[in-house]
């Protein structure tokens, strides 16, 4: 007989367990942003959510935004709720040669909420403005998505060496494509934590981000915040943080992502499960 059930998404068996259940929460993008799901993965997860936010004995979330999230929609939870920040050393360090910085700008479109919309909208800004502008590399777009994004390029006048478009990576491709970066792009509309963020201040990459509470918060001040949702704003940004690029502050960016290890992750966990036995 276990002594507790971890759960790493709010989903828990239906019928009785003898044990007490802890779960992860990640984020309530489902709820807070419906437009971005199909209808039946939100009655799903309406369902199968609120049935383990009921049964929990904890519920661990991975940042301050999702815990106010969670605690706003539903206060009863509160007494339930604690905070375990994911860690960010996962990945290998690069020992990067920054005296000759490569020439990519990454960003994503693996998910509706990336937005790598906004961040081709703001090379079409800086096209012909930012003299050492880098080739903004999108990855993870699916075919459909992938021609939709080459053709809003064309129809903004983006010359096709200054944007690349790319489906799914595997994990080796990824990591090539992090070291091949000089800058981060992240325009997300919604981010239960933003683990990319880390990713990249933790290999000396500079990060470039929209005011999302997550991304703001797990950035620590070492990133560059758009001052709203335009592509406007994340061109300023983007322009900004390019300007802005000092060893100094790429230092200060990979000491704070030191701070957030898997083995303090995995050891609050522990103590909370621990606890609720």
């Amino acid at each position: 007989m276990p002594d507790a059930i971890l759960a790493t998404l709010p989903i828990v068996p239906v019928g009785p367990v003898p044990c007490p259940i802890v779960i992860i929460s990640h984020d309530l993008r489902h709820e807070l942003r419906p437009s971005e799901f199909g209808r039946i993965r939100r009655f799903v997860r309406a369902i199968e959510y609120r049935r383990a936010y009921r049964r929990a004995s904890r519920i661990i979330v991975i940042s301050q935004r999702t815990a106010g999230d969670l605690t706003r929609r539903y206060p009863t939870l509160a007494s339930k709720v604690v905070v375990v920040p994911l860690g960010s050393d996962h990945l290998r360090l690069y020992g990067r040669n920054w005296s000759a910085p490569s020439g990519l700008a990454l960003a994503y479109a693996h998910h509706p909420n990336k937005r790598p919309e906004l961040a081709i909208g703001a090379w079409a800004i800086l096209h012909g403005t930012v003299s050492d502008l880098p080739t903004l590399c999108v990855i993870g777009a699916s075919q459909r998505r992938a021609i939709k994004l080459q053709n809003l390029c064309e129809s903004l006048g983006i010359p096709r060496s200054l944007v690349t478009i790319c489906g799914p990576l595997d994990e080796s491709a990824y990591l090539d494509a992090l070291e091949g970066s000089r800058l981060l792009v992240l325009p997300s509309s919604f981010e239960g934590f933003g683990l990319p963020v880390l990713e990249a201040l933790r290999n000396r990459i500079p990060v470039v981000i929209t005011p999302d509470p997550a991304l703001v918060e797990v950035g620590g001040g070492h990133v560059t915040v758009a001052e709203d949702d335009s592509a406007e704003a994340l061109a300023r940004a983007v322009s900004s943080a390019l300007v802005r690029d000092t060893d100094a502050r790429r230092d200060a960016g990979a000491s704070w992502a030191a701070r957030f290890t898997w083995r303090s992750t995995v050891s609050a966990m522990r103590k909370i499960l621990i606890a609720a036995t």
